[in-house]
């Protein structure tokens, strides 16, 4: 309850802030162009003003001035008395070391009653001293609180006088005149700022996304799928690489490495792909290779970062293919022979791809092993017909999908409620398979934070369907 006021409060003055600094923009961009075609003069404007302005800046300078001096006078004077209170606290801690139990019973008696009166007297001087330190250190206070006083007039007859000798007033005068002109059209501005992102959720969610949803379903290959099968998910993955096959792997997911496998830095993923192999983290990675006849080899993967995150690997067969994300793989395992083929899917005139943001499915065509990793986990869903002979139909979430044959039908299914959409909850669409095939899954959503630099980074990357 707490958290969910706390995050509604920081919301609403965001909201409120930079409301206001719409309208200070408009302000002062309409102000400009009244200046700028205004013919009258104002060199005759404010100059009592100026001049108070003037005499009152010079009596805080000499006020805060002052203050200075008794500021660093009380500073020196403190520093005497700390000093004080310390040297007789030293001499007179040293005088009743000096007494011990030997002095005591055979000492000079005179001499002990003589140390006596001075340990007293400085004892008596370190407590004048202290409540002097103690005075002075509220004099130095109060002196403070004036002086940060006096800094913030001089600050504010400051900026009032340079507004005054640089603009003689005639911002206020434009501003004035801004408001006057085009209050109307701020206030519109305002309320479409305020209100506009409602309305326009309103009109998409019941309106738009119906029609997006009735649209015609993506179906990248409408061939009989050959299905890919997933191995056991776990936190760590043992992969087995045999003679003459080869593997790109991303360095932040290779755990560890038999000896004898031969490695090739590369610094792209694909070269026919630049700009996916960027995006998508597969840079400056590792190529090994089995290079061992009749010997298989083994890679150990994990996630460094995130050790819970578990990982799988979907072996894609001869003949078949896998739509995937490739921002999901942790490594494609290649046999001897074979290259890696990527081919991209563009959707430029379909509708639900502006919509979701997404404009290009990749596919990785087989065969081929793919090390994936999940965030936290990874669920597989199996489609396959029924005894009723129905085809099979999947609803999942956008941001979990990772991959799927391409001869499924996907299309666009709206949320069932505005509310969880309007809180951002839940996205406006979620992925609708239909027909025989494979889907991978991811089982939760991250939950970290991200900032704006990650969300342009992943918005980006899902345009070009990373």
């Amino acid at each position: 309850m707490i958290s969910s006021l706390r995050k509604f409060i920081s919301w609403l003055f965001l909201k409120l802030a930079f409301g206001a600094f719409i309208a200070v923009s408009g302000l002062a961009i309409h102000g400009l162009w009244l200046f700028l075609h205004d013919d009258q003069d104002f060199a005759k404007v404010h100059a009592t003003h100026l001049a108070a302005l003037k005499e009152q800046h010079l009596v805080i300078t000499a006020a805060r001035d002052v203050g200075r001096q008794e500021h660093a006078d009380l500073q020196q004077k403190l520093a005497a008395q700390q000093e004080r209170t310390t040297r007789a606290a030293t001499l007179a801690a040293d005088l009743r070391a000096d007494e011990t139990w030997w002095v005591k019973l055979w000492g000079d008696r005179d001499q002990r009653r003589i140390n006596a009166g001075r340990i007293e007297r400085l004892e008596q001087m370190a407590r004048e001293s202290k409540q002097a330190a103690s005075e002075l250190k509220r004099e130095l206070t109060r002196i403070a609180v004036a002086l940060n006083t006096h800094e913030a007039e001089l600050k504010r007859v400051g900026s009032q006088l340079f507004i005054a000798e640089e603009t003689d007033s005639r911002v206020v005068y434009y501003a004035n005149a801004a408001w006057l002109a085009g209050r109307w059209f701020i206030l519109g501005a305002l309320c479409l700022y305020f209100f506009g992102p409602t309305l326009f959720q309103l009109v998409l969610f019941y309106r738009i996304a119906p029609g997006i949803a009735r649209g015609r379903a993506v179906q990248l290959d409408g061939g009989p799928a050959v299905s890919p099968w997933l191995s056991e998910a776990r936190t760590m993955v043992d992969v087995a690489l045999w003679s003459g096959e080869r593997a790109r792997v991303r360095k932040r997911y290779l755990k560890s490495v038999d000896v004898g496998l031969a490695h090739e830095p590369r610094l792209l993923l694909s070269w026919r792909f630049p700009l996916t192999s960027l995006l998508s983290g597969f840079v400056h990675d590792e190529n090994l290779r089995n290079s061992r006849a009749g010997r298989s080899l083994s890679l150990v993967f994990a996630h460094h970062k995130n050790p819970e995150n578990q990982m799988a690997v979907v072996h894609v067969p001869e003949g078949g293919s896998l739509v995937v994300r490739p921002s999901f793989l942790a490594g494609v395992i290649l046999p001897p022979g074979q290259e890696l083929q990527m081919r991209p899917r563009w959707q430029l005139f379909r509708w639900q791809a502006w919509v979701t943001g997404q404009l290009r499915f990749l596919e990785l065509i087989g065969p081929c092993r793919l090390v994936v990793a999940g965030r936290p986990g990874l669920r597989v869903e199996r489609l396959t017909v029924g005894e009723d002979g129905i085809l099979p139909v999947r609803r999942t979430s956008l941001d979990k999908t990772v991959a799927f044959t391409p001869n499924l039908e996907y299309r666009l299914i709206r949320t069932a409620r505005f509310w969880n959409y309007y809180r951002w909850n839940h996205r406006l669409f979620d992925a609708h398979f239909t027909g025989v095939g494979f889907v991978l899954t991811q089982t939760t959503l991250p939950g970290r934070r991200t900032g704006i630099w990650s969300v342009t980074r992943n918005r980006a990357r899902k345009l070009i369907g990373l």
